[in-house]
């Protein structure tokens, strides 16, 4: 197992934020992420040039509610590290909304919707295994979420991104797999007839699910396989939060301005 250590996709020419903008990465809450989460947020908002930056948790501190009672800017650009538009994000726009809705925030839409975001997930597949010496005529990328059977949006959202990987794979198999539901991981890597599986975390954040549980049934399997830890925390998936943010700020009708000796665009699709 190991990390990603691909390159990013593609190179980001950075925009800056209209003056008196936050940036806020809201995430779902898991023990413990809530300081990486604001560390993340400040290095990508010096990128951006925001005048503050801070990370919440929806469930979970530093609260979303907490965070937002902090920030002094008038206008906060809030990006959810969330991978489909299901429950979580519905109630995240609702609790925006109570508190202020879009005369103060501007809501990007989830990473997980990120039109890129299947290109750099299977970049960074590729990347793993070029740097592991595997044909790529040999292998599987194994998408695991956590799955519910109460709530269809957690699989699909799984199921959407591994179709779009899919598409542009061109000699990678694309399989899936839940911690909540069938496919059950351990039975997907056991019937995998390729000799070498990389596994990639539908996960928002870097919680038990992506540094234990999955860990544990890949160890469990017997398996060659490398581990890219949670989609969401991915080093590569900065550009696509920066991208969210950039375009939904431009959308809402404040104006970026380019850094001075860099690009106008912040990703080219």
């Amino acid at each position: 197992m190991s990390g990603t250590r691909s390159r990013s996709p593609t190179a980001p020419a950075i925009r800056r934020a209209p003056a008196s903008t936050a940036l806020l990465l809201c995430a779902h809450g898991s023990p413990g992420s809530g300081e990486s989460l604001a560390r993340r947020a400040a290095a990508l908002g010096r990128r951006l040039g925001c005048t503050e930056t801070a990370g919440a948790l929806l469930y979970g501190d530093p609260r979303l509610e907490e965070v937002v009672a902090n920030l002094s800017s008038p206008r906060v650009c809030v990006v959810p590290l969330l991978l489909s538009e299901g429950t979580t994000f519905a109630a995240l726009s609702d609790r925006l909304q109570d508190l202020g809705g879009a005369s103060r925030f501007t809501l990007c839409r989830p990473l997980g919707t990120h039109p890129r975001l299947a290109a750099g997930l299977l970049a960074t597949t590729e990347g793993e295994a070029r740097h592991a010496g595997w044909l790529a005529q040999d292998l599987a990328l194994v998408l695991v979420g956590h799955g519910s059977r109460r709530n269809p949006a957690s699989r699909e959202a799984t199921r959407r991104l591994a179709r779009l990987v899919g598409r542009a794979a061109r000699r990678v198999r694309v399989a899936c797999a839940f911690l909540e539901e069938p496919p059950a991981l351990d039975a997907v890597l056991a019937a995998a007839p390729e000799q070498r599986i990389v596994v990639a975390g539908c996960f928002s954040e870097e919680g038990r699910h992506a540094r234990q549980d999955v860990p544990a049934l890949i160890a469990a399997s017997g398996r060659q396989v490398r581990y890219l830890g949670p989609i969401a925390a991915a080093g590569w998936a900065d550009i696509l939060i920066l991208d969210s943010a950039a375009r939904a700020m431009a959308e809402a009708g404040q104006k970026m301005t380019p850094k001075q000796g860099e690009d106008a665009c912040l990703v080219n699709r």
